[in-house]
């Protein structure tokens, strides 16, 4: 389960949507690219939760590499059962360790989300398999962080804040991810909080921060406007961005920041609509998925789409490819 900085359950997110959602976002990334130069790649999820969307982005890239030589270097791969390939399993440790990165401010979520990967890691693995791998599990202490990735020195320059403060801030030190020129994709389904809930639980210098520091805190703004904004920060140039959030950030009034922010520098790459088809289970939820891309587009394509079914089954859906300059804010 998704979990916001209150350790109050939000969502389930199906794991259709995961796979959509990280297939979306680095199709485009990985379609030319050989194992080298996908083990170049730096994914990450700001709200990883459990893992759930780290895990599937290790089993993308995997598949991806597996792929490759297949059609490229076939003896490369180790066959296992039902005709199937697999990397060895040093391959699959660079993988993880280069490419997949998450922080999440439950720190409970983060061991979770780290076990989780291992687990995944060793799939298909054997005595023989593992035989010349020592040690056989990597240390994932630089891959998945526990913080806030909300808050982090930037967001407290020129701040007053007590030690007492600071801890329940948990600001998260983004040097620490290693990677200095912003991250090639951020996924992930990010908390949905309004304001009034932001009031209630957060630390009480958070939400000041938010109105402070970031330019989509508008009105009776919603936390995932912050997530959004903190991912293109985050994000290098040509990177992706791809969140399920509610659709009514497209409509409000407290949308606008958050709106102008994408349609200023033409960063949307497609919108999927769903209306009031419901994608969760445990919660009524009227969503988007939303494609952003740090460079600037021609075109967007909007799908306004009445069954997730459909979607997931590959079928056609209603979408209209129209010019990026008609949005504004």
């Amino acid at each position: 389960k998704k979990k916001d900085c209150s350790n109050r359950s939000v969502v389930t997110t199906p794991i259709e949507i995961v796979k959509y959602i990280v297939e979306k976002t680095l199709d485009p990334l990985c379609d030319t690219l050989d194992p080298v130069q996908i083990k170049k790649l730096r994914i990450a999820d700001i709200a990883c939760g459990s893992g759930i969307f780290l895990e599937e982005v290790f089993s993308y890239l995997q598949s991806k590499c597996i792929t490759w030589y297949l059609s490229n270097d076939p003896s490369h791969l180790e066959t296992i059962d039902g005709n199937r390939w697999k990397l060895p399993l040093k391959e699959k440790k660079e993988l993880l360790t280069s490419c997949v990165f998450g922080i999440d401010i439950d720190i409970h979520a983060v061991e979770v989300a780290k076990f989780s990967l291992l687990i995944k890691l060793i799939e298909d693995e054997t005595a023989p398999s593992v035989a010349d791998s020592n040690p056989i599990l990597p240390e994932l202490a630089k891959n998945v962080f526990h913080g806030n990735a909300l808050v982090g020195d930037a967001e407290l320059s020129g701040l007053n804040v007590s030690n007492e403060e600071l801890m329940a801030l948990a600001p998260f030190d983004w040097e620490e991810m290693g990677v200095t020129d912003g991250v090639d994709a951020i996924v992930g389904n990010p908390p949905y909080v309004n304001t009034e809930g932001m009031h209630a639980l957060l630390p009480i210098p958070e939400v000041a921060i938010y109105k402070k520091k970031y330019k989509t805190s508008h009105k009776q703004f919603d936390k995932y406007f912050i997530f959004i904004e903190q991912a293109v920060r985050k994000t290098a140039e040509n990177g992706y961005i791809c969140y399920i959030v509610p659709n009514k950030f497209f409509k409000i009034g407290a949308g606008e920041k958050l709106r102008a922010l994408i349609s200023k520098d033409q960063m949307l790459v497609s919108l999927d609509d769903f209306g009031d088809a419901q994608l969760f289970e445990d919660k009524t939820i009227y969503s988007s998925i939303l494609l952003l891309q740090k460079t600037k587009q021609d075109t967007f394509v909007y799908s306004s789409i009445d069954s997730a079914n459909k979607l997931w089954a590959g079928e056609e859906v209603n979408k209209i490819e129209l010019n990026a300059p008609i949005l504004n804010k």
